[in-house]
């Protein structure tokens, strides 16, 4: 183990642990309190179609039923499935409404997911002041309330894996160590066995493995692949035709955001489903690129390897044949890393997308009745009623309604491009001002 010592500023002092333990504890507290509070005076009725399929998925495996045969809403690995078997289990046992027990489990995953992403941000930087960021951009954040309360998804889930690979994975370029790198590999594996977008991060563990030998190169493949390949196998050889259209070659529902909505507003809706293939394979060749872009040279600085995952997902929804509002659970714990560790004209970019997104988010779940649409729920009206209308027509007005937000998540992307150009520009890592080659443990 590298023995050199740590420079004295980023050694924390011991009123700093306890700082970090009473902000740990604060934000954990103030999470869950503010989703159980929206849990107890919610519309009945404000619920999105996926809370629903969740309540007939749990209650066919109740049932000893396949819900992958049965139903066609169980689009992922069987991680889901198995929470949703308990959580019904529960429900039946304790007399709770099924949704209130996986609002109350999502809402527990969102205080593990705060957590994580302030383990992450004192990683990156161990002095800088971070509660009042995390507060604003997760705790109090009324999008990450709605999909916890109202959608119901479960894509925190695997943001929460995403987190910890990528904290693994820069502990591993600061010390080398091979644990850290098997651990960043069983983290996305973790993050893919509940759902496969974060697949699309695998050439950030790639790249990082150049120096590694090959038997750990392939016990980090194993722990990479081994969930999702080995919980699907079984259910494979049960029912391979539906396993392998809901699962292996599921591409999302075309949405109203990014190239999904322009395509249906310039075309049709079909036209999604024939861009969908063509998107496969542009994917796949951007991130064969990307992996031996940055096998040759890789990342310079830790903070710019959050910031290239966060724009590697953020293209999946842009520039996807798919979008649905979830999706953005996948990078509002980067984008917050991303605020405090790099520029001030970032952060200002950053504060204009964050203001449209959110707000056509929260308009979304106000009025989108496939949503939930709690305006009608909280104050039925006729004005309520014409705008529910409204922002229900998903393949025409909800599409000019998100433009403002199309061309914003474009414009952040294309600056986090060029922003990870300009920084792996020019000098070597050993030699570039402000980069830390190693930063071993104490």
């Amino acid at each position: 183990m590298n023995t050199q010592a740590l420079p004295h500023s980023s050694i924390p002092r011991p009123p700093a642990m306890a700082r970090w333990r009473n902000e740990y504890w604060a934000l954990a507290t103030l999470t869950a309190g503010v989703r159980i509070l929206f849990i107890c005076i919610w519309p009945q009725n404000a619920f999105s179609i996926d809370l629903l399929d969740w309540q007939r998925a749990a209650g066919a495996l109740l049932a000893q039923t396949n819900p992958y045969i049965r139903f066609e809403t169980l689009n992922w690995p069987p991680m889901w499935m198995g929470v949703l078997f308990v959580l019904g289990k529960i429900s039946v046992r304790t007399q709770w409404p099924f949704m209130t027990c996986v609002r109350l489990f999502l809402t527990f995953a969102d205080v593990g997911l705060v957590i994580s992403t302030y383990a992450l941000l004192r990683l990156l930087d161990p002095e800088k002041k971070i509660f009042r960021l995390l507060l604003i951009a997760i705790c109090f954040n009324p999008l990450a309330i709605l999909l916890t309360i109202q959608q119901g998804n479960f894509d925190v889930l695997p943001a929460i894996g995403i987190v910890w690979f990528l904290y693994c994975l820069i502990q591993f370029r600061r010390r080398g160590n091979d644990i850290d790198w098997l651990c960043a590999a069983m983290c996305l594996g973790l993050a893919t066995f509940a759902k496969t977008f974060p697949f699309a991060l695998i050439p950030l563990l790639i790249a990082e493995s150049r120096k590694l030998r090959w038997k750990v190169r392939l016990l980090g493949a194993a722990l990479c692949a081994g969930p999702a390949i080995l919980s699907l196998a079984p259910l494979y050889v049960l029912s391979p035709g539906p396993v392998a259209s809901r699962v292996i070659f599921y591409r999302g529902t075309p949405g109203a955001m990014g190239v999904s909505g322009l395509l249906q507003l310039l075309i049709n809706y079909q036209a999604d489903l024939r861009y969908a293939p063509i998107f496969t394979f542009i994917l796949l060749s951007s991130l064969c690129g990307l992996t031996w872009i940055f096998w040759r040279k890789p990342l310079q600085r830790d903070q710019d390897v959050v910031l290239l995952a966060a724009t590697i997902l953020i293209g999946l929804f842009e520039f996807g044949s798919a979008y649905c509002p979830q999706y953005w659970m996948w990078v509002i714990p980067l984008l917050t890393v991303c605020y405090a560790t790099q520029s001030k004209n970032f952060q200002r970019l950053l504060m204009v997308a964050a203001s449209i997104i959110i707000l056509t988010g929260v308009l979304q779940f106000a009025y989108d009745r496939f949503i939930g649409g709690f305006m009608a729920g909280w104050s039925p009206s006729p004005f309520n009623d014409r705008m529910v209308d409204l922002f229900s027509d998903v393949e025409h007005n909800l599409v000019l309604i998100c433009l403002p937000m199309t061309f914003v998540t474009l414009l952040l992307w294309l600056n986090n491009c060029r922003l990870l150009i300009a920084s792996n520009r020019g000098k070597s890592p050993a030699t570039r001002p402000g980069y830390q080659k190693t930063s071993p443990s104490v």
